[in-house]
């Protein structure tokens, strides 16, 4: 399969040199092998791929959330299934942050040591899951019972527990 009919789909959301930069940059990466870098990937892309070109693509605004929708409609989406959208979140602190934990602990801290402390990445990934099986009512109930628990801080006892 081409990657080209892949991205046929987005032709009404992104103008067209958008729509064909991503298949030169795609087929590059797909050929590389090690490090993947702008310089790596113009020079292992076909016409098109120049080195100031992939740099335009990566400086353009694209609609990604729009796109990956689109994708998913057109070549994922099965209307007899059902999905099941998941998201995780994590924070990971940047340097300086558990060092000033430590020296301004019970102190009086200023808006930037604030703002040094709470200085970190915030990652976000999501996950769709085709549901394989229908799940039974009773075991629903039980999951959502669970869930509500969760932020409680007198955690009642239930006759049904996963423990």
């Amino acid at each position: 399969m081409d990657i080209l009919s892949l991205f046929s789909c987005f032709s009404n959301l992104v103008a067209a040199p958008t729509l064909r930069q991503p298949v030169v940059i795609s087929q590059a990466v797909l050929s590389m092998t090690g490090r993947i870098t702008m310089l790596g990937i113009s020079r292992w892309a076909d016409k098109g791929g120049s080195y100031r070109s992939v740099q335009r693509f990566f400086a353009t605004v694209v609609p990604w959330t729009q796109l990956l929708v689109k994708f998913f409609e057109t070549h994922l989406f099965d209307p007899e299934r059902e999905y099941i959208l998941a998201g995780d979140e994590t924070v990971v602190s940047k340097s300086g942050s558990e060092k000033l934990k430590k020296q301004s602990a019970g102190k009086c801290a200023s808006t930037n040591d604030l703002k040094t402390h709470y200085r970190g990445v915030k990652y976000a990934r999501l996950a769709l899951k085709k549901v394989v099986k229908k799940a039974e009512p009773i075991l629903i109930k039980q999951i959502i019972e669970e869930v509500s628990r969760l932020g409680c801080i007198h955690q009642p006892k239930s006759a049904t527990s996963f423990a």
